[in-house]
C-alpha cells in the first residue's frame, strides 16, 4: 500500500472519529442558545415584574437552576408573591454558583429580608457592599437594615446610595419601602413620584406606587397606575391581579370578573390559577351569574384533583378539596343539578362527615332527587347536631307532609314556630 493510501485512510479514520464530536459540540452549542433565549425571556419578565409568569416560566425551565442571576431573580419574585418556601435555597444557590459577585448576594439580600431571613439577609447585603459599594448594593442594604430594625444604620447607607447615585431606581425603591415601614406616607410616595417624572413608563416604579397608594388607602390612585401597567403590557400578570383584588374589595365585581378572565387566559401556575378561579367564582356569584360561576368553581377542584384515580376520590381527601365540592354543591342545587350535588356532597362527606354545611347540601340535593326518606334522614342528623336552628326543622316538616306524616309534620312546624317566636328573628330565619 502507497503511502499516499495510507495518508488517505488516516485522514478518512481521523474524519469520522471527528463527526461524532463535531455533532456533540453542535448540540451543545444549540443546547446553549435555547437557554440563552430561556434566560433572556426569564429576566424580560422580572425586568417587567410580571410576577406570575416569570414564575410558572421558571418552574417550567429547569435549565435556569444553572444560572447565578436567575436563581436569585426568582428567589426575589417568590418573596413578593408570598410563596417562601424555595427563597433560602434559590438565594444560597445563586451565590454559591457565582460567589464572587455582588449583583446576586445583593438580590439574594433582598429576597431574604422580604422572606423574614433576618440574620441571612444581613450576611448576603454586607457581602455584596463588600464587593461592591455601589447605589444598588447600599440602597439593599438600608432595606435590609430597616427590616433588622436598625434605623441609624439604615439612615447612613440610605444617604449613601442616594449621595452615590440619587436617580437610580433601586435607590427611590429602597426610600419608597424604608419610609413605608415606618408609616411615612408622603416620604414613601415622593421618591417614585420623582423618578416617574424622568422615566413614566417604568413597569417597576408603577407598580410600586400603585402598591404604596393601597396601603395609604387611596384606591383609585392605584387603579390608575396599575391602568398605566396595562396600557403597556394588557397581559401584566401582577397588574391585573393587583387590580381585579382593589375591584374585588370595592364590589365592583363586574370589572373584577374581567381582569380576572384576562388573567386566567395567561400561563401562570397551577396554584395562582386556582386562587384567580375561588377569587372568579366569588365575583360571579355576587353578580348573579350562577352557571359562570359554577363553571369556575369546577375548574377549582378540577385543578386541585388534577392526577387523582377513583381510589383517590372513595377515599379520604384533604378538607380544603372537601370544601372546594361544598361550594359547587351549593351552586348545583340552586341550578337544581341535584345529581352532581349529591355526587360532590358525597365525597365530600367521607373527609368532614360533621361538616353541617357539607351534610345541609346533601339533603337538599335528597330532597330534589325525590328521595324523601334519606333526606329527612339526612335533615334528622343535622336537627340532633343543632335543634334549635329553626330552617332545617322547617324542612324536615315539609317532608313529613309529603310523605304522609302529618303528626310529625305538625310536631315540626310547632317546634320551629316556638323557636322563631323565642330568638325574636321572625319567622324568616
Amino acid at each position: 500500500m502507497s503511502s499516499r493510501h495510507i495518508t488517505l485512510l488516516a485522514l478518512l479514520a481521523s474524519l469520522l472519529l471527528w463527526q461524532p464530536q463535531r455533532s456533540a459540540f453542535a448540540r451543545e452549542k444549540g443546547a446553549d442558545r435555547v437557554f440563552d433565549q430561556e434566560l433572556k425571556q426569564f429576566l424580560s419578565l422580572r425586568n417587567r415584574e410580571d410576577r406570575l409568569r416569570a414564575r410558572e416560566f421558571f418552574d417550567k425551565h429547569p435549565a435556569l437552576l444553572r444560572s447565578p442571576i436567575a436563581c436569585a431573580e426568582e428567589a426575589l419574585n417568590l418573596s413578593f408573591i408570598r410563596r417562601n418556601d424555595n427563597v433560602v435555597f434559590l438565594a444560597k444557590r445563586s451565590v454559591e454558583l457565582e460567589p464572587g459577585t455582588a449583583a446576586t448576594f445583593r438580590i439574594g439580600a433582598l429576597a431574604l429580608s422580604f422572606a423574614h431571613h433576618c440574620d441571612l439577609s444581613l450576611k448576603f447585603a454586607n457581602q455584596a457592599v463588600a464587593l461592591k459599594p455601589d447605589a444598588q448594593t447600599l440602597s439593599a442594604l438600608a432595606e435590609v437594615l430597616q427590616a433588622a430594625k436598625q434605623f441609624p444604620q439604615m439612615q447612613k447607607a440610605l444617604d449613601e446610595a442616594r449621595r452615590k447615585d440619587s436617580g437610580c431606581f433601586e435607590v427611590a425603591a429602597a426610600s419608597c419601602r424604608t419610609a413605608r415601614a415606618l408609616f411615612k406616607k408622603q416620604e414613601a410616595l415622593t421618591p417614585l413620584d420623582f423618578y416617574l417624572v424622568k422615566h413614566p413608563k417604568s413597569i417597576p416604579a408603577l407598580l410600586l406606587r400603585a402598591e404604596t397608594h393601597m396601603i395609604n388607602g387611596n384606591s383609585q390612585l392605584a387603579i390608575d397606575d396599575y391602568t398605566s401597567v396595562l396600557l403597556q403590557d394588557g397581559g401584566h400578570s401582577e397588574a391585573l391581579r393587583a387590580r381585579a383584588e382593589i375591584y374585588r374589595k370595592e364590589q365592583v365585581w363586574n370589572l373584577a370578573v374581567v381582569d380576572l378572565r384576562r388573567l386566567l387566559t395567561d400561563t401562570i401556575c397551577d396554584d395562582d390559577r386556582l386562587l384567580a378561579y375561588v377569587r372568579l367564582a366569588d365575583c360571579l356569584e355576587r353578580t348573579g351569574d350562577l352557571r359562570a360561576a359554577l363553571s369556575a368553581r369546577n375548574e377549582v377542584v378540577a385543578i386541585s384533583t388534577r392526577g387523582w384515580d377513583d381510589k383517590t376520590f372513595n377515599g379520604r381527601i384533604s378538607g380544603s378539596v372537601a370544601r372546594d365540592m361544598v361550594k359547587c354543591a351549593i351552586l348545583q342545587n340552586r341550578l337544581k343539578q341535584f345529581g352532581p350535588a349529591l355526587k360532590n356532597t358525597t365525597i365530600a362527606l367521607r373527609s368532614r362527615p360533621m361538616d353541617s354545611e357539607a351534610q345541609e347540601q346533601h339533603a337538599i340535593a335528597l330532597e330534589g332527587l325525590s328521595r324523601y326518606p334519606e333526606a329527612i334522614k339526612a335533615w334528622s342528623v343535622l336537627i340532633e347536631k343543632h335543634p334549635r336552628y329553626p330552617k332545617w326543622l322547617k324542612q324536615r316538616s315539609r317532608l313529613y307532609a309529603k310523605t304522609g306524616q302529618a303528626q310529625l309534620a305538625i310536631s315540626d312546624r310547632e317546634r320551629a314556630a316556638k323557636l322563631d317566636s323565642d330568638s325574636g328573628f321572625g319567622p324568616d330565619r
